[in-house]
This record gives structure tokens, sequence and C-alpha cells, in this order.
């Protein structure tokens, strides 16, 4: 068959079914690129989760979500953190400064975080002595909270996490905006490239919300809320675009709609929402949105659309 993942299918279950979990084991790399791919494709998932477990087996570059990561941390519409795939649970109040430390490395990037910079931003005001004795306290306590073993690593006045033993949505979530934007800016004149469809669906995917969801944001987690806010809005315009040179008005509305489901405070996704269904001849629908606008900002900011969006609705009734 030609199709990949019957491929898969056909392989990882002869693979199974003889109980061959040292597959391709001269070829690690190779090994794991499999594997990873399998598990992607929901070929044979627990058996081949079992042998790279037993095997110890390494990350592909690409691993996604599926790969049995020793520790996942969701950030972007929540926070969670999974061990082997289950959620650490606290017994009565959680640790609040070790769990702060955790989210402050990810806004900061999640590598090579400098300590003296962790310091000011979660104990400010303090000694210098003071701080980094309160730091070292609290990553000690992080350390056991986690319970996997050398994920935090700590370098030349750096920390960060080891990007070959943790899985972290908004890591995923970068990489598919970083390679969007290739597909955006390789893609010929007059051509559609189906792998933009994947990398806005898998960004989607994705981001469920603001970096840490309904926390009150702490000051230095607004930056990276704003940073993955505006990459989130900047690829569904880049991609919506794309969809609307090509007349391709059902995709880009599907795309505009499934974006105000995740920020239904973003009015520019309302101005694209409208004037797509202006271009596709729904101008009730178009109408629908700019109330649905309107009600959202009224309620969640008290205040009303822009200028720009007032103008659109207008041009509604001139046609």
């Amino acid at each position: 068959s030609g199709d990949p993942k019957g491929k898969l299918d056909y392989a990882f279950g002869y693979t199974r079914s003889i109980g061959w979990e040292l597959y391709l084991a001269p070829l690690p790399r190779l090994a794991a690129e499999r594997s990873s791919a399998a598990l992607e494709s929901g070929s044979e998932p627990d058996f081949v989760r079992s042998a790279i477990r037993k095997r110890k087996m390494a990350p592909p570059d690409r691993a996604g979500v599926a790969w049995p990561w020793p520790l996942k941390i969701s950030t972007l519409g929540r926070f969670e953190v999974r061990r082997d795939d289950s959620p650490i649970r606290f017994e009565g109040k959680a640790p609040r400064k070790p769990l702060e430390l955790l989210k402050s490395i990810i806004a900061m990037g999640g590598r090579g975080v400098a300590r003296e910079r962790l310091c000011d931003l979660l104990w400010p005001g303090a000694e210098a002595d003071a701080a980094n004795l309160a730091l070292d306290t609290t990553l000690w306590r992080l350390r056991k909270l986690l319970l996997v073993q050398d994920i935090i690593a700590s370098d030349d006045g750096k920390l960060g996490l080891d990007p070959t033993r943790v899985w972290i949505d908004a890591w995923a979530f970068d990489r598919e905006y970083d390679d969007l934007q290739v597909a955006l800016h390789r893609t010929s004149p007059g051509a559609v490239d189906a792998s933009i469809a994947r990398h806005a669906e898998a960004i989607l995917r994705l981001y469920q919300g603001p970096f840490l969801g309904s926390e009150e944001p702490r000051r230095w987690a607004l930056g990276a809320r704003d940073r993955w806010q505006s990459r989130f809005l900047r690829s569904l315009a880049d991609v919506g675009r794309h969809y609307e040179i090509f007349d391709m008005w059902s995709q880009a509305i599907a795309l505009y709609e499934r974006g105000i489901e995740v920020d239904g405070l973003a009015e520019d996704l309302y101005q694209r929402l409208m004037r797509c269904h202006l271009e596709h001849g729904n101008p009730a629908d178009a109408a629908r949105a700019y109330r649905r606008c309107r009600e959202m900002l009224s309620l969640q900011l008290g205040i009303v659309p822009s200028a720009e969006t007032e103008t659109l609705f207008r041009s509604i009734y001139r046609r």
C-alpha cells in the first residue's frame, strides 16, 4: 500500500505479534523516528510505548505529545503537570512557590534562565544571598515534587528543563509557529501548500488559551502571555490571508471561527470573519459576527467595537 499509515500499521502490527521490542536496535535514531511516527498515527501505541520505556529510547527532535515523556506540562489555556501521563495531584494546598518557579522558568523560555533573573522576579527586593538561598530551597522542593531525576538542569548559573525528558505545549507551539512561517514564505505564487493547513491545525490544537489560563497573571508572566497570544493571532491571520488569496472562503471562515472560540476578544478575527462572509455572499452571517463581537467586547471589557469594525458593519447594508 502507498498509504504511510497503512505501512506503519502493518509494520508495527507484525512487530507486536512476534514480540520484537528490540526492533531496529542497531539504528537507535531510526527506531526512535519510526516509533514517534507510529505513535502520532496511532499504530500499536501500547506496544510502542512499552518498547520505548523498556529500551529507554531517546525521543527524536520532532517527537510529539504522544511520546511517553516522563513529564508533560501544559501552560496554554491551563496549567497542568503530568508525570508518566498521570496528572500530579496534591494533598491539601498546592505548593505555590515551587510551582511558581516552574512556571517562571517556562515563561522565560524554559532553558538557560539566569538565576539572578529568577531571584529578581520571584523575590523582588530581597538581598542577593537571601534570594539565592530561597531559590535553592524552592528548587529542591520542586525537584522533589516532580520526582523525575535530573529534569531541571543547573549549569553555569542558569536553570532549564531537559528537552529530552519533558514535553511542554509552549515549546511545541513555537515549533509549529516557526514551521508555519517557513511554509508560508516558501509557497510559490498561485500554489496552495497543504502543509500550511496541517501547521494551522496543530497550532489550534496546542493553543487552548492564554499562558496559564485563567490564573491572575503575575508580572513575570505578562510578557510570555502577550507573546504567545500574538503568535497565535498572527498565525491565524497569515493562514487566513493565504486562504483568502485563493478564494478558499469556507476554510478561512472555519479558521476564524475556531480562533474566536479560543480568543473571544480578538476583534481582528471578527473583522476578518465579517469580510469573508461578505465575500462569500452571506451578509446575514457577517451581521451575526458583528453582533457577537459587540456583545463580547461589551460584556468582557465594557467597550464598544472599533471604528473600523463599525465601518465594516455599515458596509453590509450598502451592498
